[in-house]
């Protein structure tokens, strides 16, 4: 934590906003963690101000609308999902550097099928997730799906995307730390 908020400040200073943005992610990540509510909700408050002032791709997006999601926040997942399309195919906005345009509808959909589970509908989230992983088969995108499982009361199914997880070899990817 006392080096993620190092890198947030260093970011700040170079207004290094896209870096500033994923770490600050990470941050609110080590604290959801670490169970440290009060400065989880005020960085995500600070990650949620840049993701509105920057001009972010879906994938980066897509990221806070979850955490939001997962937070209880679903307003402001929804509010992820109205920037989202805004920044959908535009090739001016700051992506990662392995940006997948074909993959930009999973994007939505995770975001769509975190906010269905934060409203309590499991069985649409993981209508939702299914789709995405279909496209996009990442960690963060299984999590989201084994999450959607796990609360439409499908043990056995949850339990094998989590296996699935624990057996990847992609520990490091940017991704799999945004679960």
């Amino acid at each position: 934590i006392p080096h993620l908020r190092q890198a947030v400040i260093i970011n700040t200073t170079n207004k290094a906003r896209v870096s500033e943005y994923r770490d600050r992610l990470y941050l609110v990540q080590a604290y959801r963690a670490k169970g440290m509510a009060q400065p989880l909700g005020g960085e995500l408050d600070a990650v949620h101000r840049l993701a509105l002032d920057a001009t972010l791709a879906p994938e980066w997006l897509r990221r806070l609308g979850k955490v939001e999601a997962r937070a209880g926040r679903v307003n402001r997942a929804r509010t992820m999902l109205t920037l989202m399309s805004k920044t959908a195919g535009d090739a001016t906005a700051a992506s990662s550097v392995n940006r997948n345009a074909a993959a930009e509808g999973a994007h939505f959909d995770v975001v769509r099928g975190e906010i269905e589970l934060g409203e309590g509908r499991p069985a649409k989230a993981v209508e939702f997730l299914q789709s995405a992983h279909v496209i996009d088969p990442q960690t963060d995108t299984l999590d989201s799906l084994a999450a959607a499982l796990l609360g439409a009361g499908e043990l056995e199914e949850a339990a094998k995307r989590y296996e699935e997880i624990l057996a990847r070899s992609d520990a490091g990817n940017e991704s799999q730390d945004q679960t």
